[in-house]
């Protein structure tokens, strides 16, 4: 199975995901940067808007709150004792605008989707859900 969420980082659940952290972190001080990082409020066009939902794309805190958000699948999943992967197709252009900004630019000859699979710890993890052990 191939899928996709809609709108994954819009749509997030801020008490969701904050009780998944909570679950988590029990520092008080940590709870509440947190809690303000989902509850901010940004500038559409010239207007102050309370975000009431999603998590920032910009942030580097997003992608590891984001992979928190599917603990839940990952751990469900993970008791059917099948092969699973998980991408963030949205990475890349957050990558892109991030070193954009910070004016920085990637090497474009190291930067690519994998066509057949990707290496990682000694495993080649295949697009079509097979994972070989190198060595």
């Amino acid at each position: 199975m191939r899928s996709d969420v809609k709108g994954y980082y819009a749509s997030m659940d801020h008490h969701i995901l904050f009780n998944q952290f909570c679950d988590l972190v029990k520092e008080p001080y940590l709870r509440r940067i947190v809690w303000q990082y989902l509850k901010r409020t940004e500038d559409i066009n010239g207007n102050y808007v309370s975000i009431e939902k999603g998590i920032s794309l910009g942030c580097p805190l997003s992608p590891l709150m984001a992979a928190l958000y599917l603990k839940p699948l990952d751990d469900a999943l993970a008791k059917l004792n099948v092969f699973y992967t998980r991408f963030m197709d949205d990475s890349l252009k957050v990558v892109n605008q991030t070193l954009e900004k910070i004016k920085k630019e990637k090497l474009s000859d190291k930067t690519r989707r994998p066509q057949k699979g990707f290496q990682f710890l000694n495993f080649l993890i295949m697009n079509q859900g097979f994972l070989v052990r190198l060595n």
